[in-house]
C-alpha cells in the first residue's frame, strides 16, 4: 500500500501547488521540492536516513531551477543568493550538530539533516527555511514529549527529526508567507 499511497500523496501535492501559486515557474520549483521533502520524509521516518542520493541532487536541482528561473534578471545574484542560503542554513544547523557532539559526545542529529535542510533553503530562500525550522523543532518537541509522557520513550530514544523537517518545509510552501507576513507586522 505504500507505493500508491505514496503516489496520490505526490500527486496531491502537485496539485494544491497549481492550485497555490498557478501557472508559474515558482509552482514547478515548489511542486519539486514536495516530491524531494515527502521521500525524504518517508525515508528518515523508515530508516533514520536521509541518502546523499537525494539531498545532494535536491540541492543541486533546487539551485538550477532556481537560476533557470524565465523572471531572473541578474542569475548571478540568484546563484549566490541561492548558495549563501544554503550554506547558512547548513552552517546553522552544522553548528547545533557539533555543539551537542561536543557537549555529549555523541550525535544528537545526523549529517543527513543539515544537507536538508541546505536543499530547503536552496529551494525556498533562508526566511522560509527558518519558518520550516521553527515548525520542524516545535513538531518534533511535542512528538518526543508526548511519547514521554505516555511511557514510549526514554530520554534516550532517537526521532526521525528529518521527516519533521520536510513536513515543515511542505508546511512552509504552503502558508510559510502569509504566517511570516502576519508576525513580521506585528514588529
Amino acid at each position: 500500500m505504500q507505493y500508491p499511497l505514496m503516489e496520490l500523496a505526490t500527486a496531491s501535492l502537485f496539485v494544491l501547488c497549481l492550485l497555490h501559486t498557478g501557472v508559474k515557474w515558482n509552482t514547478l520549483i515548489d511542486a519539486v521540492a514536495c516530491f524531494f521533502l515527502l521521500g525524504l520524509a518517508v525515508m528518515d521516518a523508515q530508516t533514520m536516513l536521509l541518502p546523499d542520493a537525494f539531498t545532494l541532487p535536491g540541492l543541486g536541482l533546487a539551485f538550477l531551477l532556481k537560476v533557470a528561473a524565465p523572471d531572473v534578471h541578474h542569475r548571478g545574484a540568484m546563484a549566490l543568493r541561492t548558495v549563501g542560503s544554503a550554506a547558512i542554513a547548513a552552517a546553522m544547523l552544522l553548528s547545533v550538530w557539533l555543539v551537542y557532539r561536543l557537549v555529549r559526545r555523541r550525535e544528537g542529529i545526523g549529517l543527513g539533516d543539515v544537507k536538508l535542510l541546505a536543499m530547503m533553503a536552496a529551494f525556498m530562500g533562508l526566511p522560509l527555511t527558518l519558518f520550516a525550522f521553527f515548525v520542524a523543532v516545535t513538531a518534533a518537541a511535542g512528538y518526543a514529549l508526548a511519547l514521554l509522557a505516555l511511557g514510549k520513550a526514554t530520554a534516550q530514544t532517537r526521532i526521525a527529526f528529518g521527516s519533521f523537517l520536510a513536513g515543515g518545509g511542505i508546511a512552509a510552501i504552503f502558508f510559510g508567507r502569509p504566517v511570516l507576513a502576519w508576525y513580521l507586522g506585528l514588529l
